[in-house]
């Protein structure tokens, strides 16, 4: 028996009990708005929520869904969803979940500490026809990288074939919650996924920050007999709408907590100290410890061995020592190449350490010779108005213009078509004149 609900559109009535005693299937196909304070679902049946649309329970009690036997709500679609309208009530909330006929996947968000404000939860989930999570990921979501920052492997050989959207939607502050996944065995076993199922967590995309992973569930845990995820506790700062489940010993990209590096002279050398540290080690094998003093070319100066120590901070310290007399520049730039056991590999983002008294240096040139333009490296330690000049060899300035430099690593474009072929000298000053770079020597052709 199918019943067929398709003139509800804009209504303000409310459904307060439904209850089937029948197996049939419940559609929801063309009405923009179902409203009901209570929910019922006996001796199997099923809602079935499409079209985008959205089904609205009115009521903040944790039981305001009831459901028996194989009975659940099928979504399958990230707008398919069930809005619970559940305000800064506390309590554990279920909502009952099927893929199709008897493949239940229940979803239970226990709310533990209330949230601020009239808010309410959207909830859907959905599965995608291959293990590449990448062609099927939710709106929000950018890449399912496996790297690092900057990572650009796709990682979804070790990613569940479903995701999960929990939407907390309204709140001044958002609740905090712990939530339990339910996962098909079909969905982690599929082929071309690679994932041992009692590896499988629980990770959210920030897509304030673009990532994955900076955040790992404390005391989440799998349990491959109910084939159920707990995230641990999740704090509403770390509460984000995107979710799925990820094979442990590769997951989504891990976060660099801090990469710093700072300069002190010792004697006729530079001591230069590398701190970083890591949020979460699993597969990693080591580090690598890169220096450039160009941005262009870099050198591997040292090894570090990972502590894989989970989801535990790790904190790193190298110690650099440059000899003044192989130092041309007073900057020095660094990096970290993380590699896993697979060796794939990954980097940090750059730092640098000012180990000399200028406070603004060209750190490169390039093309050089050049035809039309060329494009330069400047490093300032203040931020401040620049001027940039080009003079030929007598010193008569041919070019000049002003620029705001921030402090750090600027680049910029000089267009030089109009100068003749022949020897040019580069400088950038500040416009008070209290410092400025060394001449660079430049050939246009």
């Amino acid at each position: 028996m199918t019943l067929l609900v398709a003139s509800w559109r804009g209504t303000k009535q409310s459904l307060y009990f439904l209850s089937f005693f029948l197996t049939f299937n419940f559609l929801l196909l063309t009405f923009n708005l179902f409203s009901q304070s209570c929910l019922v679902l006996n001796n199997n049946a099923y809602v079935v929520i499409t079209g985008n649309h959205y089904v609205v329970i009115n009521n903040s009690n944790a039981n305001a869904i009831k459901h028996l036997g194989n009975a659940g709500i099928k979504s399958e679609n990230e707008y398919n969803r069930l809005k619970w309208n559940i305000g800064t009530s506390i309590g554990s909330y279920t909502v009952p979940f099927v893929k199709s006929a008897g493949n239940k996947i229940p979803l239970t968000v226990n709310i533990t500490t209330a949230g601020t404000g009239s808010g309410s939860f959207l909830f859907s989930t959905y599965g995608g026809a291959t293990w590449d999570n990448n062609t099927y990921r939710p709106s929000d979501v950018s890449h399912m990288n496996s790297l690092l920052s900057g990572g650009t492997i796709n990682n979804s050989a070790k990613v569940i074939d479903r995701f999960w959207i929990i939407d907390a939607q309204g709140y001044t502050t958002k609740p905090t919650v712990n939530i339990t996944f339910t996962y098909l065995d079909a969905e982690w076993s599929a082929s071309g996924n690679s994932i041992t199922e009692a590896n499988l967590f629980a990770q959210r995309f920030n897509s304030s920050q673009n990532k994955w992973a900076d955040w790992f569930g404390q005391t989440g845990t799998c349990n491959t007999t109910s084939n159920t995820v707990s995230s641990g506790s999740v704090t509403p700062a770390n509460f984000f709408r995107s979710w799925t489940l990820v094979d442990a010993t590769s997951p989504l990209p891990v976060q660099w907590l801090t990469i710093s590096a700072s300069c002190n002279n010792e004697g006729n050398n530079y001591h230069t100290k590398i701190d970083w540290s890591t949020a979460y080690e699993i597969n990693c094998m080591y580090y690598i410890i890169e220096r450039s003093f160009d941005l262009i070319s870099w050198d591997s100066i040292a090894t570090i061995s990972a502590t894989n120590n989970g989801n535990t901070v790790s904190n790193y310290t190298y110690n650099d020592i440059l000899s003044t007399l192989n130092i041309e520049h007073s900057s020095v730039f660094y990096r970290i190449k993380q590699v896993d056991i697979d060796h794939n590999y990954s980097y940090s983002e750059v730092v640098h350490a000012n180990c000399g008294d200028n406070q603004i240096e060209i750190i490169n040139i390039y093309p050089n010779p050049a035809d039309d333009y060329f494009d330069y490296l400047i490093c300032s330690s203040v931020s401040n108005e620049m001027e940039f000049l080009v003079t030929d060899v007598v010193g008569r300035c041919l070019f000049y213009e002003v620029k705001m430099v921030d402090a750090g690593v600027y680049h910029g474009r000089l267009d030089v078509s109009m100068l003749a072929s022949g020897v040019y000298y580069f400088k950038v000053q500040s416009k008070n004149k209290q410092f400025g770079s060394n001449s660079k020597q430049i050939l246009v052709k």
